[in-house]
């Protein structure tokens, strides 16, 4: 019974199937479909129906044909060319179809394009093509001015497994005032310190939203964003159609709420860490997904980030500024320091500030010769890398000596100021200032240089004691490439030197010449006489802050022949217990790199001949030892770094301590012939005298000429001249001469010295000799211990006779107000020793003092404080 009934259920069940089979079959059945059955012969000829060629379409348009006789299905290829390329990334093809239409939904999503499209009949034995060309429809976009671009919730944001950890939170307590819920992106140093088990990834942290999006008829992304903590570095980063990673820098300002806008054309390629690699092309007409990458982020930190959106850049541009004009701020100017007097033309194109030198309600706590006019700016900077200007002087002949300032605020708070020297302003009067010559003058928020946004506008002068006027006009941003012919190009003599830092005469010159890393967030560069190997010499200056990337500083040239290595002459003057790392590389014409590594740098001038032998491929280069010779090498680089680290249990464990204003002094930089790298110890160092070991001679000037003279002076006045004079007090050998101007500013003369460790001193002696305007004398020692330090003595009246000075170190005291004092332990730090000269008495008289026989001095005290003329 129980066989029979299952019989009957199953075929019931099978009749059902039939049944619905045939309605399904019945239902499908309409006027453009036919029957498909195994069919052989020739096929008939069919056309194009829709789109018709070179239609115009917002959307993917439905592709139709006439049937063909004797076809059992159809064969529907679209692609970006009329190749038919199977390799095209748009090329799409669909086979099988049993219809005379077909939607291909949004198989296409490349827009602005033109896309051909052809149609095959096929059989069991034969194809055929439509009669008709191949078609072709144009795909258009519908063009937004804006795409806002919704947060959305926190789950949706995801934080890279492979990078460090943090917390993400959607905060809705309005942060930017905007009415707009941020995005939050919070870590502590525990966070940033576990990568999934290797360095790398430590304070690497990557946040993900994908969301495909579209964009056309926008060229920026906008959005406010606001960080504070740790150094870091921030990244807006997409995923662009093919899967390419295009990232740009956030400019950040800490403990500030800001607005970016990044253009389109700001993304650049990201190629390490194994991420694809395709058409090498930011398709950002459709993105998958949006990231905020940080690196470097050694410690806490939170971010907010708010109202991401694409927009189109020309709408916002009300935001930026590219020519200042001046009516807009002349209403309210204010001053600093000093009461300036202030003229804009109508127009707006200058501004002049004119000044008297004397005393004013604003100086009358004694700082004279300085002040600025300050006026409130506001704005974003439009794209560029340098301000343009022109300045011109009025009487120039009254502030030789003195400085034309501009200092701009940023938004959160850094004033960062540039000084160019009167006496080196072009004759043209046109400057070309990169920002990254400006130097951080108050430091209130991250000290990094962003030049993004800007609260201030600050122009002034320093050390200027008489009347005159300064004119600034035509100021505006401007691209140094575009500005500065051979931009980064510098020159190899025939006997193979690179740089000597001898030919600048202009600090900004160097920055045209070498280019530098913005990665470190302190390089700096400038030229130094005070550090420099010898006193009538100068060297290159070079900033970089521990624990951040690699301060790089680089040259191009043409390649010259007959060299087997480079040289370079360095000495480190690195802060708090950092030793500089410095890296040399060379850059071959053949695309390699190769390296040579000064792990921890001197702090004594030494010479590094470096044999080509001995360098190595850079890290991430590829290629033969065999093409590195100088004809094959266009460029050099040095790059800077120290990272601070703790040993815990017996692991090397990242401390950064971001300790900024390190420097190395780097000279002497050219390609020689060597049979292996030599390092050699170049300064002449004080020793004791070798009849009394107490005593060390300085300068008595007996043996010196006008070239091996190795004092100079800072002072660019015509009057100050360094010379010799047999007019000693003994009468026989030479005395230092040192020229001045009564009621003129000071002027300096110097000295830069390295004293040995066995040195044993507890003051100077000196003799001297004045003039009938009772000069006065300051003698300084500078010295770098941990920082730099100015220690002086004031000589009131000095002599007409020859006088011998014994001065203990306890007279000297901090030249800046502070409290370091001088000890004989310091004795091995002194770098420099100089002596002012100026003189309140006479009527603008020049006149001279003389300085013979500089000793330190071990067999007086340090409190010893004596003037006793000569021979008594």
């Amino acid at each position: 019974m129980k066989k029979k009934i299952l019989i009957v259920v199953i075929c019931l069940l099978i009749a059902v199937a039939v049944l619905a089979a045939c309605s399904s079959e019945k239902k499908n059945l309409s006027s453009n479909e036919f029957q498909p059955t195994s069919l052989k012969g020739e096929i008939g000829a069919f056309s194009a129906v829709s789109p018709k060629d070179n239609f115009v379409t917002l959307t993917v348009p439905e592709f139709s044909w006439t049937a063909a006789s004797n076809a059992e299905t159809y064969t529907l290829e679209i692609a970006s060319s009329d190749e038919f390329d199977a390799e095209d990334k748009t090329y799409f093809k669909k086979t099988g179809i049993t219809t005379t239409a077909f939607k291909i939904g949004a198989a296409l999503k490349t827009k602005n394009k033109t896309y051909y499209w052809r149609v095959t009949a096929v059989n069991s034995n034969n194809t055929k093509l439509f009669s008709d060309e191949v078609q072709s429809f144009y795909y258009q976009a519908n063009l937004q001015e804006e795409v806002p671009i919704d947060i959305a919730y926190a789950d949706e944001w995801k934080v890279h497994d492979v990078g460090s950890k943090a917390t993400v939170a959607i905060d809705k307590h309005n942060f930017f005032g905007t009415g707009k819920d941020s995005l939050t992106v919070k870590f502590d140093e525990e966070d940033t310190n576990q990568g999934p088990g290797f360095e790398e990834s430590d304070g690497w942290i990557v946040v993900t939203h994908s969301r495909e999006s579209e964009f056309y008829g926008v060229d920026a992304f906008y959005f406010n964003f606001y960080y504070a903590g740790n150094d870091s570095e921030i990244y807006f980063r997409v995923v662009d159609e093919d899967n390419e990673y295009w990232n740009a820098p956030i400019k950040l300002a800490n403990n500030a709420k800001q607005t970016i806008i990044i253009r389109f054309d700001e993304f650049t390629l990201r190629t390490k860490g194994g991420t694809p690699i395709q058409n090498q092309v930011f398709d950002y007409n459709y993105i998958k997904s949006f990231e905020l990458v940080f690196e470097k982020s050694f410690g806490d930190g939170i971010a907010y980030f708010s109202d991401l959106r694409a927009i189109n850049y020309a709408k916002y541009s009300h935001l930026f500024i590219s020519t200042f004009d001046f009516n807009d701020y002349k209403d309210a100017l204010t001053n600093e320091n000093y009461n300036f007097g202030v003229t804009v033309p109508e127009d707006g194109t200058s501004l002049t500030y004119s000044f008297s030198g004397s005393a004013n309600d604003l100086n009358d706590k004694g700082i004279q010769g300085y002040g600025f006019v300050k006026m409130n700016v506001n704005k974003l900077l439009a794209p560029g890398d340098a301000l343009e200007l022109d300045l011109v002087l009025t009487n120039p002949q009254n502030f030789k000596s003195g400085n034309v300032l501009i200092r701009i605020v940023e938004e959160d708070g850094d004033r960062w100021a540039f000084t160019q020297p009167v006496a080196t302003i072009p004759e043209s009067g046109k400057l070309v200032i990169p920002y990254t010559a400006f130097m951080l003058s108050e430091f209130k928020g991250d000290g990094f240089r962003q030049f993004y946004y800007i609260k201030a506008l600050q122009l002034g002068v320093n050390k200027v004691y008489s009347g005159g006027a300064v004119t600034v006009s035509n100021l505006h941003i401007v691209t140094m490439e575009e500005e500065i012919e051979n931009l980064y190009v510098g020159s190899v003599s025939p006997e193979g030197v690179i740089e000597d830092f001898s030919s600048y005469k202009n600090s900004l010159d160097l920055y045209y010449v070498w280019q530098m890393s913005s990665s470190n967030k302190d390089e700096e560069m400038n030229i130094d006489t005070e550090n420099a190997l010898g006193t009538k010499n100068t060297a290159g200056k070079f900033g970089y802050k521990t624990d951040m990337g690699e301060a790089i500083y680089g040259v191009r040239f043409e390649a010259v022949e007959g060299f087997n290595g480079i040289e370079i002459q360095a000495k480190d003057a690195s802060n708090e217990g950092a030793t500089a790392k410095l890296t040399v590389t060379l850059y071959a014409e053949t695309g390699e790199a190769y390296s040579y590594v000064i792990e921890a740098l001197s702090t004594e001038w030494h010479s590094y001949k470096i044999a080509f032998a001995d360098m190595a491929l850079a890290e991430g280069y590829f290629g033969s030892a065999e093409v590195l010779a100088s004809d094959n090498i266009i460029g050099f680089s040095i790059s800077l770094q120290y990272y601070f680290y703790s040993n815990i249990l017996g692991a090397k464990v990242a401390n950064p301590k971001y300790i900024a204003n390190n420097y190395v002094f780097v000279d002497n930089i050219r390609f020689v012939i060597v049979d292996e790298t030599v390092v050699t110890e170049l300064t002449d160092k004080i020793l004791p005298t070798a009849g009394n070991k107490k005593l060390a001679l300085v300068s008595n000037f007996d043996e010196d000429d006008a070239e091996s003279l190795a004092w100079d002076t800072t002072s660019t006045a015509p009057y100050a001249d360094v010379s010799l004079t047999d007019a000693t007090a003994s009468g026989s050998g030479q005395a230092l001469s040192m020229s001045y101007k009564t009621k003129m500013d000071a002027v300096s003369y110097f000295t830069n010295v390295k004293i040995d460790s066995s040195v044993d001193a507890n003051g100077i002696s000196f003799l001297m000799k004045g003039d009938q305007y009772s000069a006065i004398a300051y003698v300084n020692l500078f010295i770098n211990q941990n920082g730099t330090y100015q220690c002086r003595v004031e000589l009131n009246g000095i002599s007409s006779d020859w006088t011998q000075y014994k001065i203990g170190f306890d007279a000297f005291t901090d030249a800046n107000g502070g409290s370091f004092h001088m000890e004989k332990e310091y004795v091995p730090y002194i770098n420099k020793i100089s002596v002012a000269v100026k003189s309140f008495g006479g009527n603008y008289n020049v006149s001279s003092v003389l300085l013979d026989d500089l000793y330190l001095d071990g067999t007086i005290t340090t409190t010893t404080n004596t003037a006793t003329a000569y021979g008594a």
